[in-house]
């Protein structure tokens, strides 16, 4: 099985469970009523447009859905613990500092309400490439599309409105940051700093549930899930340890492709606060956990250290043969419509892999992995 069709089978398996255990007492939306609300605004017009060469380039109305993007402002917190952060992830953390903030939300949903399923897929945007990157939109937007679920794209880092370097440096504006990338669309975006990253995070969820007649025009979910891969899954791994136990915004999770130890808690300007490695998931959460694990994961991310036994609310799937990211995430899935003509190209790539990994901007000396 490839790792494309890997992740269809997660989104899947995901959605399913979440809507089993979404009427569990005690679960999402319990304390959402004791919060303040974000504001959101929008569909966002102007400037150039929406800015999110992380994603899918092709036009979505051809597959029958719609994009929009939505401003996101309040006071947000960071966080901090009194204890040194446990390797069992059982981590008691209480509110530290308070800052305004304003973000953005890239939504993907169906055109037609009637066939929107229910679910709403909500991703923690990957900036380790300089730009936000849909990493799971991008992998697992065929399925999505079929099943007729809702996408968000979250930009919840400051590097991806501020900018930061990225593993692609500044090349062709990758790790401007949307402000200087587009300053009329984006320049009124603050972000305090990614200490505050996990309650922007819940914030989205809030304002996606609450909001959701403006935000998904006028659809209304029954599963509102969080993803996030690679970098973002790492960010995931503390946001669940730290965070998750006492907001029940989220439905379920998918923790794809993480490392070893989670992100810290706290950090530059405010006290660095780091987790051990290895950081497991605590078990004693109320939501469904899906963690979703290449082979390249296990030692060049350092997750063999944080494998930990399935429980009735986790599991980990590791898939054998599989890259951390490949020519379909890289460059395929950016065109992938599902048609047959699309997966005849895609099929292609795995016979004659290119060694242009993303064109005029990624080359390698030899062909790299396109099929898994």
């Amino acid at each position: 099985m490839t790792r494309q069709r890997s992740i269809a089978v997660v989104v899947v398996i995901l959605a399913v469970v979440a809507s089993s255990l979404t009427l569990v007492p005690g679960t999402a939306g319990a304390s959402r009523a004791r919060r303040a609300r974000p504001t959101v605004a929008g569909p966002v017009t102007g400037g150039n447009g929406i800015f999110f060469v992380g994603s899918t380039l092709f036009d979505t109305s051809a597959v029958g859905y719609q994009q929009n993007e939505f401003f996101l402002s309040g006071n947000a917190k960071s966080y901090t613990s009194d204890r040194p952060l446990s390797q069992n992830g059982k981590w008691d953390v209480e509110p530290a500092t308070t800052a305004p903030y304003k973000t953005r939300m890239v939504v993907y949903r169906p055109a037609d309400p009637r066939k929107f399923n229910g679910t709403v897929f909500v991703e923690w945007l990957n900036i380790s490439g300089g730009i936000d990157a849909g990493a799971v939109w991008l992998s697992g937007h065929d399925q999505l599309i079929r099943e007729g679920a809702a996408y968000i794209g979250v930009t919840v880092q400051a590097g991806g409105i501020n900018g930061v370097p990225g593993s692609l440096g500044g090349v062709s504006g990758f790790g401007a940051g949307l402000k200087k990338i587009d300053p009329v669309r984006y320049g009124s975006l603050q972000h305090p700093g990614d200490s505050y990253s996990y309650d922007i995070f819940t914030q989205a969820g809030e304002a996606i549930r609450e909001s959701s007649s403006l935000i998904l025009g006028g659809l209304r979910p029954r599963s509102v899930l969080a993803l996030g891969e690679s970098q973002s899954a790492i960010r995931m791994t503390t946001y669940l340890d730290a965070i998750a136990p006492s907001t029940h915004v989220w439905d379920g999770y998918l923790v794809y492709s993480r490392g070893g130890a989670g992100a810290a808690l706290s950090q530059s300007p405010q006290t660095t606060i780091t987790p051990p490695t290895p950081t497991l998931i605590r078990t004693d959460l109320r939501q469904p956990v899906l963690i979703f694990t290449t082979e390249a994961d296990l030692l060049l991310l350092g997750y063999v250290s944080a494998r930990q036994p399935d429980t009735r609310r986790i599991r980990d799937w590791e898939v054998a043969g599989t890259a951390h990211d490949d020519t379909y995430g890289l460059v395929f899935s950016r065109t992938d419509t599902g048609t047959e003509a699309a997966d005849i190209a895609a099929f292609q790539s795995m016979i004659t892999p290119p060694a242009d990994v993303i064109p005029g901007i990624l080359t390698c000396a030899a062909p790299v992995n396109a099929g898994s």
